[in-house]
């Protein structure tokens, strides 16, 4: 009886242990994680480690704002969990990077061969300057890099192309407001030390483009007009690659 009684006791704790973290696990699947934590997953997938989740979220504002020490611990506990499992899920060869970018627009004069070309390039900067974009690593930062980002930045257009594309930007001595919409693929990184950029220390990350749409935006209502979209060939064979493992 007196092991009954005990092994039931045992049981009962294990129960009301497992209940507050199954409760838990059972909402993570819908958790959203944003494109800053998803890059910083990205990094550290590609390093083979794992990231500081102490500095990562004690760094975090609403961490720092806790108006007890029992609140900031509950805070730090909610995110170690949520972070740990969403690095856990993450997977760069599916998990993309979303990236949105304002860019300047411009259709050239047709060339000897009739052809016209789009240009984007990015405001505040020359026609060869190659972007990275920041996100946030606790008190550090984490900048990706989109290799193939600029041989999209001047593409010629067929007729179609261009009687399209003209209806939007018609007049070929302005300039547009136009905005880039990427999603990027992280490839490789440095994980041996940050480089100064803009004079600030950032952990340097690689990517190629999955999918990059290019609109049109209206300054006055914001709207977008879309003039062009590319996806990558390798999307598809790495989707049929999945598809495979999945179905095998």
């Amino acid at each position: 009886m007196k092991f009954c009684l005990f092994f039931c006791a045992l049981l009962i704790t294990a129960v009301n242990l497992a209940l507050p973290l199954y409760a838990f696990a059972q909402a993570l699947p819908e958790t959203k994680f944003s494109e800053e934590e998803k890059a910083v997953f990205a990094f550290f997938s590609l390093t083979g480690t794992a990231p500081d989740y102490v500095n990562w979220i004690q760094a975090n504002d609403a961490y720092e704002k806790a108006q007890s020490a029992e609140a900031a611990t509950e805070y730090y506990e909610t995110e170690s969990y949520r972070l740990k499992w969403g690095f856990k899920d993450y997977k760069e060869k599916q998990d993309f990077i979303t990236i949105k970018t304002d860019v300047v627009l411009q259709v050239t004069e047709k060339d000897s061969s009739g052809t016209a070309s789009i240009i984007f390039h990015f405001p505040g900067n020359d026609a060869d300057y190659i972007p990275y974009f920041p996100f946030p690593y606790g008190d550090e930062w984490i900048s990706l890099v989109v290799e193939d980002l600029p041989k999209f930045s001047r593409l010629p257009m067929n007729q179609t192309q261009y009687d399209h594309i003209s209806k939007f930007l018609p007049d070929t001595k302005k300039k547009y407001s136009g905005r880039l919409h990427l999603k990027v693929r992280p490839t490789q990184v440095d994980k041996d030390k940050p480089f100064m950029l803009d004079n600030i220390p950032q952990w340097l990350m690689m990517g190629d483009v999955a999918t990059i749409q290019c609109s049109a935006v209206d300054p006055d209502t914001g709207k977008e007009e879309g003039l062009w979209e590319y996806s990558a060939p390798w999307i598809l064979s790495d989707l049929n690659s999945l598809r495979d493992q999945l179905y095998k």
